[in-house]
């Protein structure tokens, strides 16, 4: 069977895209030795030297200083510090305030703040908060509090997005089960991955519910 043209052309056109090596611009982001590095777009990290793609850019860290109190010195451990900006296709330096004192490390615990330089020289806009969590300490998961706090409206908070093809991916399953009655399997690959991103960004309640409304469809079926 002959292809007609217009039609051949648009699917070459569309494997151009799909085929076409794509150069994505990058940052690196450099923390001070000073830091303890905990989390890199919601990934855990122990690097002070970090990079990404362009975009936004959320690195959570502990600022380690020591300074001397009545002849004494003191070590400080500041609480889990978030740092949100947008990076474009440049290299950013984080800088720290001094602590010399008790009181300074106090000051950083309630307002911390920081100082973003990209290679150019120019300071950088950023959003800041601390990611604090009441009672023990020890054995914190970072990540899944990073991914609660990223729920809220908190200050330094970034809203992920589903995958690029989402979009795309939900008019396609329309489509196939419009014409054939039911899905193919690669389609619902894709959709068990869509299913499972919102599963990661969802709370514990919503978890439940979503649980239970699998839970109800199965039993419906084995009716």
């Amino acid at each position: 069977m002959k292809i007609p043209y217009p039609l051949l052309s648009k699917f070459g056109l569309i494997s151009a895209m799909f085929m076409a090596p794509t150069t994505l611009a990058a940052i690196s982001v450099s923390l001070p030795v000073n830091t303890e590095p905990l989390l890199f777009n919601t990934q855990e990290t122990d690097a002070t030297r970090l990079t990404a793609e362009d975009g936004q850019q959320q690195i959570v860290f502990k600022y380690l200083a020591n300074f001397r109190h009545q002849g004494q010195r003191q070590r400080f451990i500041s609480e889990a510090v978030i740092v949100t900006f947008t990076g474009q296709n440049a290299q950013y330096s984080i800088t720290l305030p001094k602590i010399n004192s008790a009181s300074d490390a106090d000051r950083f615990n309630q307002r911390p703040s920081v100082s973003i330089i990209d290679d150019n020289g120019q300071q950088v806009d950023y959003r800041i908060d601390t990611l604090t969590k009441d009672g023990i300490q020890i054995g914190r998961n970072y990540r899944e509090e990073i991914n609660q706090y990223n729920l809220s409206a908190a200050p330094a908070a970034i809203k992920r997005q589903p995958p690029a093809m989402a979009t795309y991916l939900a008019s396609s399953t329309t489509s196939q089960v419009a014409a054939t009655g039911s899905p193919d399997n690669a389609t619902q690959i894709n959709v068990g991955q869509m299913l499972d991103f919102w599963y990661q960004q969802a709370d514990e309640k919503t978890r439940q519910a979503f649980k239970a409304k699998i839970n109800a469809a199965d039993s419906e079926k084995s009716k």
